[in-house]
């Protein structure tokens, strides 16, 4: 059983998680013209799957908005139009009109928090016997407050386990950080926001990290700016390679990050570690940046991103799609810096080089609406 993954939270990461999978299948997703014709691998993609064995799952991973199943993109893409009639799809949304519309109504499944049996076991299970609680009260206190939610309970094993606190210290600590946080009227849950224990928990993690780590706590706000997944280290580190191996420790044991694998060759993409962070993650992170962080990482991001753009754009149409590799990889974060700066008003005379080499390499390898829009906004700045 193939099991293929494809975020379809945006269109553009649609685009390039499904035509990977032609590649996978017949080799054929490495040809050039097929790149450059994002429609053209998609339908190709959709035959494929539909004509051939049905022995896969297609994963629709954080499909919140349903209007892009229904409606075409600037790109004149609509995911509806390149899902196979046959075969196994999960899809996973918050948006609950998918229910009834995308699939019959009997068909769909509210994943829901665990028993508290369940809850208690996870968390006791994570945390090592030094550290726990004799009193089956506080456990079961803290598990509640958690809201018996996977990902809050291992964020806040995590905790524990990193700062070597006993359950009950973690326990009086989310309290009096609840207390502090004016969350209570967010609503539990809503495509665009967390539930409350999960920002609390997350938010806990964040002040250690900042008081002990503030090259780590760097790192986690630069990752914030880009896409959530499969950021190049290239990217974010901005201090020395013991420092920056420091600082990803202590985020990965605190369960901020996890490593991502980069498919292809390393003598193309240099071997630079990718991470992740979740994606409920990265939009927190996003909001507590102020005005003059967001400024400051942004100059910061957008230097880098020149550099090795610089080099992914070639001076000439390359017919092995190999040399477009690592500006694929690049570019959902470059993108993301780009709406940023856009959208905060940050733009500056000198990103103009930046605009220009993205609207090029987007229309190099197919993304013409893009490329267009790009292109637009280089003219607007240079004529500011």
């Amino acid at each position: 059983m193939s099991v293929f993954w494809v975020r379809c939270d945006k269109i553009r990461n649609f685009v390039s998680d499904y035509s990977q999978i032609l590649r996978l299948l017949d080799g054929s997703g490495t040809n050039s013209e097929v790149s450059r014709n994002p429609t053209k691998v998609l339908a190709q993609v959709d035959r494929t799957l539909k004509d051939g064995p049905t022995s896969w799952i297609l994963i629709l991973d954080n499909a919140d908005n349903l209007q892009m199943f229904r409606d075409r993109s600037g790109d004149g893409i609509c995911i509806n139009d390149y899902l196979p009639s046959r075969g196994r799809i999960l899809l996973t949304t918050q948006d609950r009109r998918f229910h009834g519309e995308f699939s019959d109504a009997s068909d769909g499944l509210e994943i829901k928090p665990m028993d508290d049996e369940q809850a208690i076991t996870l968390l006791l299970n994570s945390v090592p016997d030094d550290l726990q609680t004799s009193e089956p009260s506080t456990v079961k206190t803290l598990i509640q407050e958690l809201g018996n939610l996977l990902l809050a309970i291992a964020q806040a094993a995590a905790n524990v386990g990193e700062r070597l606190l006993s359950i009950d210290a973690y326990l009086h600590g989310y309290l009096d950080k609840k207390r502090r946080m004016e969350l209570l009227s967010l609503p539990v849950y809503s495509p665009r926001s967390a539930p409350q224990s999960l920002l609390i928990a997350w938010d806990i993690s964040f002040e250690y990290i900042e008081a002990q780590n503030p090259a780590a706590a760097e790192i986690i706000c630069k990752i914030g700016l880009c896409h959530w997944d499969a950021v190049p280290s290239v990217l974010i580190n901005g201090r020395s390679r013991d420092e920056f191996i420091s600082s990803i420790g202590l985020l990965l044991n605190l369960c901020m990050i996890s490593r991502s694998y980069v498919d292809m060759p390393e003598t193309i993409y240099d071997g630079w570690d990718v991470y992740s962070a979740h994606p409920i993650l990265h939009e927190c992170m996003l909001r507590r940046l102020s005005p003059e962080q967001r400024k400051f990482y942004l100059r910061d991001m957008i230097g880098r991103l020149e550099v090795h753009y610089s080099v992914f754009v070639p001076d000439s149409l390359e017919s092995d799609l190999s040399h477009y590799l690592p500006g694929r990889l690049f570019l959902p974060r470059a993108l993301e810096i780009l709406e940023h700066q856009a959208a905060w008003g940050y733009a500056e005379s000198t990103d103009l080089r930046l605009l220009k080499m993205i609207a090029t390499f987007t229309g190099l390898i197919g993304y013409y609406s893009t490329s267009h829009e790009l292109g637009l906004r280089a003219i607007a700045t240079a004529a500011e």
